[in-house]
C-alpha cells in the first residue's frame, strides 16, 4: 500500500561513519516501499557541531588547526559510504573547499577578536551542509535521484541567533516552490536539519534539539503524512532501562504525553518538535536506524488501555532554589520580578511551589544555571534565599491519571514506604504529569518503586 508522502529525520549517531549513513541510506530505500514521496532531513555527523563550536570560539586567541583536521578526517571517512570512486573524490574535493571557506571565517574571527552569535551561526552550519552533502553522493552513486537542499534557502526565520523562531507561512511556500516540484519527480530532497535564514538572507539556527524541529517544520509546510525521528533508541521506554532493567518500549503516546516526558528530562525528542507536528496533527514516529523496532506513535489521541501511567521521566544535576521572607507570596510584584529575572537570565525553571504561609516560594532550575540565579537574585533585593543541590525531578506522566482518583497518593506512598523525603512536589495544569524534587542519591530506589507500583503488570488495578 502507497500512501503520499512521509519526512525521515536522521540523528548525528545515525549518520556518524560511513556504515552508519549506510543502514541510514537502507531505511530511507525501505520507507520508499511504502511511501510514494520521501524527503530526508539530516544532522551533522556525530560531535561535529561541538567541534564547530569549540572552533569558533577558540577561534577568539588561536587558530584551531587541530579541529578543522578532526572535522576533515570526519567527513573524508564518511565519504567511504559512496562507491563510485569519482564521485567520491568530487565530493572530498568539494569538502575541502567548503573547510578552506570555514578556515578563512576563523580567521577573521581571530584577527577581528570577535565572535557573534550571528557567526557563530554561520560556522556550525556546516556540520549539516556537509553531512547532506555525503548522503546525497552516496544515493546518486546507488542509481537514485537526490538532491541536497540547504535549509537556509526554504526555511525563513526571524534574527535571533541560535534560537530562531520559524516563519511557518513564509516558509512553506518557498517549499511549495523548491522541493514539492522534487518530491513529484521522484527525487529524494536531502536537506540541512537545524538551519534556516532570516529575511535578509542571514544564516540562523534553531536552537537545542533544532534538526527535530526542522523534521517536524518540513512535515508541517509538505503536509506529510508521518515524520519519522530516526535515532539510536528504539523509541520512548517506560523508563531509563539503566536504572529500571525490566523498562520497555511504549508503542503509543499522545502529543501532551511526549511534550511532557521531553520537558521533564527524556531526550528522545524535543518540545518543539512536538509543537511543530501539532500545528496539522501530523504524527511523529520514534524509530531506530539500527533495528527493526516498531518504534513509538506520537498522535493527538491514542487509544485508552489498562495503564494509567505511561511513563516515568528523570531530570537529573537539578537544584532547588527557597527564597524567604513573610509576605512573599502575597505580593504579585516580587513574583512578577522574581520570574521575570529568571527570563531574562536565560534560566529554565522547571518546577514551582509557594508555601501556603505566601512567606517562601520554591523552584527547581538546571544546576548549571545555579551560578547565574545567585547573581541575579543578590543583585535585586532577595537576600533571603537557599539553594538545595544534588536533587533530581521524578515525573509520572499520563493522560489516563486525570481520569483516576488516588495517582497522586499512590505516587507519594511508593517513594514514601522507601523512606524518601519529598522536597518539592507539583501538578502540571494539564493533569498529565505528578512531579516531584528528591535527593539525587534516593533517585534509583525511588524510580524502582515508582515502576512497580505503575508499569508493573498490577498497574491501574
Amino acid at each position: 500500500m502507497h500512501e503520499n508522502r512521509v519526512v525521515l529525520k536522521f540523528g548525528g549517531t545515525s549518520v556518524g561513519s560511513s556504515e552508519n549513513m549506510g543502514k541510514a541510506i537502507d531505511k530511507v530505500l525501505k520507507a520508499r516501499e511504502h511511501y510514494d514521496e520521501v524527503a530526508v532531513v539530516l544532522s551533522a555527523i556525530s560531535g561535529v557541531t561541538n567541534l564547530l563550536l569549540y572552533a569558533g570560539r577558540s577561534a577568539l586567541y588561536k587558530r584551531p588547526k587541530d579541529t578543522l583536521l578532526q572535522i576533515k578526517e570526519k567527513h573524508y571517512e564518511a565519504c567511504d559510504i559512496i562507491p563510485d570512486t569519482k564521485l567520491k573524490m568530487q565530493t572530498i574535493i568539494e569538502i575541502d573547499e567548503r573547510l578552506a571557506e570555514l578556515e578563512k571565517i576563523l580567521t577573521g574571527v581571530f584577527y577581528v577578536g570577535e565572535v557573534t552569535p550571528r557567526s557563530l551561526d554561520y560556522i556550525v552550519s556546516f556540520g549539516e551542509r556537509l553531512s547532506t552533502l555525503i548522503v546525497t553522493r552516496a544515493l546518486k552513486a546507488r542509481g537514485y535521484k537526490a538532491e541536497q537542499i540547504d535549509a537556509a534557502e526554504i526555511v525563513v526565520t526571524d534574527s535571533h541567533f541560535m534560537n530562531a523562531t520559524v516563519d511557518f507561512e513564509a516558509t512553506e511556500k518557498r517549499a511549495e516552490e523548491k522541493i514539492v516540484p522534487l518530491l513529484g519527480q521522484g527525487v529524494i530532497p536531502i536537506i540541512t536539519g537545524f538551519i534556516g535564514a532570516s529575511k535578509n538572507g542571514q544564516r540562523t539556527t534553531l536552537g537545542r534539539g533544532g534538526s527535530d524541529y526542522s523534521a517536524a517544520i518540513f512535515g508541517d509546510v509538505l503536509d506529510a503524512n508521518e515524520v519519522w525521528i530516526m535515532t539510536d533508541v528504539d523509541g520512548v521506554m517506560s523508563v531509563d532501562p539503566n536504572i529500571v532493567p525490566e523498562a520497555y518500549l511504549i508503542p503509543e503516546l499522545t502529543y501532551m504525553e511526549a511534550m511532557e516526558l521531553a520537558y521533564f528530562g527524556a531526550k528522545v525528542i524535543h518540545p518543539k518538535t512536538i509543537e511543530a507536528a501539532m500545528r496539522k496533527n501530523i504524527p511523529i514516529l520514534i524509530k531506530n536506524t539500527f533495528s527493526t523496532s516498531a518504534g513509538t506513535r506520537v498522535t493527538l489521541k491514542r487509544e485508552e488501555d489498562e495503564f494509567c501511567v505511561k511513563s516515568i521521566s528523570i531530570l537529573k544535576d537539578a537544584s532547588i532554589v527557597e527564597i524567604r521572607g513573610y509576605g512573599i507570596g502575597m505580593s504579585a510584584r516580587v513574583l512578577k520580578e522574581i520570574f521575570q529575572n529568571m527570563e531574562e537570565g536565560q534560566i529554565n525553571v522547571m518546577m514551582v511551589t509557594q508555601g501556603s504561609s505566601q512567606a517562601n516560594v520554591s523552584f527547581v532550575v538546571p544546576t548549571d544555571d545555579v551560578k547565574n540565579v545567585k547573581r541575579i537574585l543578590l543583585r535585586e533585593y532577595y537576600e533571603r534565599f537557599n539553594i538545595i543541590d544534588n536533587i533530581a525531578v521524578v515525573s509520572i506522566v499520563g493522560e489516563g491519571m486525570s481520569r483516576k482518583a488516588g495517582m497522586a497518593a499512590r505516587f507519594f506512598n511508593a517513594i514514601a514506604d522507601k523512606h524518601i523525603n519529598n522536597d518539592m512536589i507539583s501538578q502540571g495544569s494539564s493533569e498529565v504529569s505528578i512531579n516531584v524534587a528528591i535527593r539525587e542519591a534516593d533517585m534509583k530506589v525511588a524510580v524502582q518503586a515508582i515502576h512497580d507500583e505503575f508499569l508493573s503488570v498490577k498497574a491501574c488495578q
